[in-house]
């Protein structure tokens, strides 16, 4: 049986996968704003992670979403724990 706590594991592992390939492609535009992913999709890009979880939860009542910071390697940071907020 699949737990809620399995759904949101994989969302955000798949998050983070789409997230990576894409994040060449996106580092400039979206430099230092914070993405909100769902089923593997950026849904939109924020200025800041409070913004972008306060969509995340208005819009997913199931909570399945997960955000990332916009940044090269070396300043990035793993916000996947933010969807279990």
């Amino acid at each position: 049986m699949t737990t809620m706590s399995d759904l949101k594991e994989k969302e955000i592992a798949s998050n983070y996968a789409a997230f990576q390939r894409i994040l060449p492609s996106v580092l400039i535009a979206h430099q230092r704003q914070t993405a909100l992913l769902r089923h593997g999709v950026v849904v939109n890009y924020f200025d800041s992670p409070v913004l972008a979880i306060a969509h995340g939860k208005a819009s997913y009542e199931d909570r399945l979403f997960s955000i990332q910071k916009v940044a090269s390697s070396a300043e990035a940071v793993e916000f996947g724990w933010y969807s279990h907020v």
